[in-house]
């Protein structure tokens, strides 16, 4: 093999040539394809591995904040029923999306969604029962009130 820039014979594994000092195309190729393959490899570490790890912590996330409104709907459900029945339904809208972007609900969406139920029925008969106990209360004042004029 012959030097490109000089016309030196060069030993057969040399990097440079001896005489001029310039590089060899060959290693050049080398180093380029070296290089090449670095970032084919670096390309095919971000458009596979991280894509599958990404959609499961979006999956996880999403049942999280699932979990999240469907327990402060049952929580609030009790005392301040609207306040429930409004994060129940914040829960049902995430159940809604996590379904169209994963499929059937698992792990801690499926038990938010259960929970989310039990926060709809917890909240709207709470809101019934304080209901019934504001118009009892107002007549019980209502009573006293013309009991007190009458006299």
């Amino acid at each position: 093999m012959y030097c490109k820039h000089c016309g030196y014979q060069l030993p057969e594994d040399s990097n440079f040539c001896p005489n001029c000092g310039k590089i060899t195309e060959e290693v050049k190729q080398e180093e380029v394809k070296k290089e090449v393959k670095k970032e084919e490899e670096k390309i095919e570490i971000i458009n596979c591995a991280p894509v599958d790890d990404l959609a499961q912590q979006e999956k996880d996330e999403l049942g999280g904040k699932i979990l999240k409104f469907a327990i402060l709907g049952m929580a609030f459900g009790v005392f301040l029923p609207v306040l429930g029945f409004i994060f129940t339904l914040i829960a049902k809208a995430k159940i809604r999306s996590y379904i169209k972007l994963f499929g059937e609900t698992e792990g801690r969406a499926s038990v938010g969604k259960g929970l989310s139920i039990a926060g709809l029925i917890i909240s709207i008969f709470f809101f019934v029962i304080w209901s019934i106990y504001a118009i009892a209360i107002v007549a019980i004042i209502m009573s006293q009130i013309s009991d007190f004029m009458v006299m």
